[in-house]
């Protein structure tokens, strides 16, 4: 009985079988791979979109130096979807562009499309900067949604 024919035809099937085995695992490790990227480029277009369709615009900017100096602001949303309500951030800078100071106003409702909404921002106890009559500030302001806008304003006394 001859049984050397056996032993090649089992090592080609052994080798068929661990080909197979690895073109699997290439295949589904490819798989996954495409659908992670997939899932952060989809992440991404959405978040990019969503910021697309929220866009705001300052009709009036107003800084007030009084016993409490504040910021008053004046928006509109420009956009072709709501501003969410929201915690915003008003950052104030000197005429040389430097860091006058900042304040956050979390009481801000939704701000729906092509509607207007007046934002004040008050300087709170322990707060370093200070706005004087007369003198200008750049002011810009940051909302949910990632809207962005800029203005500037004379202060004035109250």
């Amino acid at each position: 009985m001859n049984k050397k024919g056996i032993t090649p035809v089992i090592a080609v099937v052994l080798l068929l079988m661990m080909t197979i085995a690895a073109a699997g695992a290439a295949y589904l490790w490819m798989v996954s791979i495409t659908g992670e990227i997939q899932g952060e480029a989809e992440g991404l277009l959405e978040s990019s979109l969503g910021q697309a369709g929220a866009n705001l615009r300052i009709d009036l900017t107003q800084c007030v130096n009084s016993t409490q100096d504040y910021v008053e602001v004046i928006v509109r949303n420009i956009g072709t979807k709501n501003i969410d309500s929201g915690s915003w951030l008003l950052i104030v800078y000197n005429e040389d562009g430097t860091t006058n100071g900042t304040a956050t106003n979390s009481s801000v409702p939704k701000i729906p499309i092509n509607e207007l909404k007046t934002i004040k921002f008050y300087k709170k106890s322990g707060d370093t900067w200070d706005m004087y009559p007369g003198e200008d500030y750049s002011i810009r302001i940051t909302g949910p949604n990632g809207v962005k806008a800029e203005d500037t304003c004379t202060c004035i006394n109250s």
